[in-house]
């Protein structure tokens, strides 16, 4: 407080109560005797940010504020006042923010704790990690999480850089509801108190306190296994061979959620081809889910369980054509089917399936047969076995057998064929396929005596080139064409290889971290501040040291 002839201070306490709706300021004075030798009126209030709700008192005697009565009538030295905007009730938008807030407060926060996921560090992960979908988020270069064994959810999204967004309203956050399995709760939970608190109106840092963002720590990315081609697979662990044999095999076998994928390989030409033509999946928490070719080319699905493998009942053998007929109704990437736990999505050029087990199979078509990959979350580590391998980060010992017995790592194709791949096909009793009325398991499961090698290849000289000017090295695709004399067989196989192996590179590509002041403080006139900052690379433990010299300019008024 201040006259014109000298300076005197006094200490007050300013104490904030509210309740998100109405807010009051209480002034608390404490001894202010030494104020009597002020000459002037002083004043006492408040200006509210709306510049219109205030009030200013006048006080002749400023040095009995002390001991004078305030405003409430109840306490000496005490004055209240209410410093809410003067627009109170605020928009109908705000106060249905506020009443949720309100509902939150006496929600407990420990269900955070049941989403299993956090997001992935980057776009190129997100897009690679098939637990996360993109087309069915509302928002742009939004995520949704598919994979849950609750009934949360968690929405991750990025900026045009790809970077994470982290508490901001254009951030992603957990969802007391998961929008694809709960929509209708999701709406009133989640996604309308999103809107009234952000969108229309100004309070997004108290729907992001009760919703909060994953900033990406303690993200696992899955680990990728994939099987395409005449066919090729590629182990959990890198590990790639080829076996055409023909039959029924145990593809993934696990007692982590007692997940057990199968896949079936038919002949493809007469020159001894096999191709994927089926695929059969069931865990503890799904009944078994069925894809497979139709003569058309169209997927067909069934749901329902193994043990009946007589003709399904209605809504359980559904054919999904490429416009996405789905059981009468229409599945898309942006309406994808929610049934008995089973998550399946149709992304346009594949289907994506996953039971809740932590696994996500990616199946599409190609030049009439099927290539696969699957995901496995970090539960499964060192669980696995079947002709993906053992999941256990080691790829000399992916050659695994039921009797759990390791196999040499540098098997010849002969080698690989007899002595491990057929060790992993399933007998009629440990099959859960469906078989459709007049298919039996004996009539899919017989024995072939495959072709090894490019041999077929180097006796065709024609081919031989026309293959090499296709595929380069590539082996798979020399194969694929060496069997089938058809090159753009090989020119698919070639291009999924491609985007297998950029999948794995994408999941376990960490940005860097970047650590330093969040904060620079500089002053008009001072010499330049020097700023540290330290990028460490995650994939590689190198650090960068980034110094910044940051000064004020006076006629600017920038940093």
């Amino acid at each position: 407080m201040t006259n014109h002839e000298h300076t005197t201070s006094v200490t007050f306490q300013l104490v904030l109560v509210s309740d998100y709706t109405t807010t009051y300021s209480i002034y608390i004075y404490n001894n202010t005797s030494s104020l009597s030798s002020l000459t002037l009126n002083s004043v006492v209030g408040y200006t509210a940010a709306d510049f219109i709700n205030f009030q200013n008192v006048h006080y002749a005697n400023p040095s009995t504020l002390d001991t004078t009565l305030g405003n409430t009538g109840t306490a000496v030295g005490q004055w209240l006042y209410d410093v809410s905007p003067s627009t109170i009730t605020g928009s109908q938008s705000e106060e249905s923010c506020l009443e949720w807030v309100r509902g939150q407060e006496l929600l407990s926060s420990d269900w955070l704790r049941d989403v299993p996921l956090s997001c992935p560090c980057s776009l190129s992960q997100a897009t690679s990690d098939w637990r996360f979908n993109f087309n069915n988020s509302s928002r742009n270069n939004c995520a949704i999480a598919v994979v849950t064994r609750s009934q949360h959810g968690l929405e991750c999204c990025y900026d045009a850089l790809g970077s994470l967004v982290v508490d901001t309203e254009a951030s992603g956050s957990y969802h007391y509801y998961h929008s694809l399995f709960h929509p209708e709760q999701h709406l009133l939970s989640d996604s309308r108190p999103f809107e009234d608190c952000c969108v229309e109106s100004n309070n997004c840092v108290l729907y992001y306190k009760y919703r909060p963002s994953s900033n990406c720590e303690g993200y696992q990315p899955p680990t990728p296994g994939f099987i395409w081609g005449d066919p090729h697979f590629e182990t959990f662990d890198g590990s790639t061979f080829t076996f055409n044999g023909v039959g029924e095999y145990q593809l993934i076998q696990s007692s982590v959620h007692e997940l057990n994928v199968q896949i079936r390989l038919q002949a493809y030409t007469d020159r001894n081809a096999t191709v994927l033509t089926a695929v059969a999946i069931k865990s503890a928490s799904s009944q078994l889910v069925q894809f497979e070719l139709n003569s058309l080319g169209s997927f067909v699905l069934y749901i329902g369980n193994s043990e009946h493998r007589d003709i399904p009942r209605d809504g359980e053998y559904l054919v999904v054509t490429e416009t996405g007929t789905y059981d009468n109704a229409h599945l898309s990437s942006a309406n994808p089917a929610h049934i008995n736990n089973v998550y399946i999505l149709n992304s346009g050029d594949s289907m994506i399936v996953s039971t809740g087990s932590g696994a996500v199979l990616n199946i599409g078509k190609q030049e009439g047969f099927l290539y696969m990959g699957v995901e496995l979350g970090p539960e499964f580590s060192g669980t696995t076995g079947g002709l993906l391998g053992s999941n256990d980060g080691v790829n000399n010992n992916d050659y695994l057998l039921r009797n759990e017995s390791v196999l040499s790592y540098d098997l010849t194709e002969e080698q690989v064929y007899y002595n491990f791949g057929l060790e992993w096909q399933v007998s009629e009793t440990q099959s859960i396929f469906h078989y459709h009325s007049q298919y039996t398991y004996e009539l899919y499961n017989i024995l072939t005596t495959p072709t090894f090698g490019l041999v077929l290849l180097e006796n065709n000289p024609t081919l031989n080139t026309t293959a090499v000017t296709t595929c380069g090295t590539d082996y798979g695709c020399l194969y694929d064409i060496s069997l089938t004399m058809d090159t753009n067989l090989g020119r698919t196989t070639r291009i999924i290889r491609q985007n297998n192996q950029k999948i794995r590179e994408n999941l376990v590509n960490f940005p860097p971290v970047i650590t330093g002041d969040r904060t620079i403080t500089v002053t008009v006139g001072d010499t330049p501040t020097t700023v540290q900052y330290i990028g460490e690379d995650p994939n590689t433990n190198n650090e960068t040291i980034i110094r910044i010299k940051v000064r004020k300019r006076e006629r600017e008024g920038c940093v």
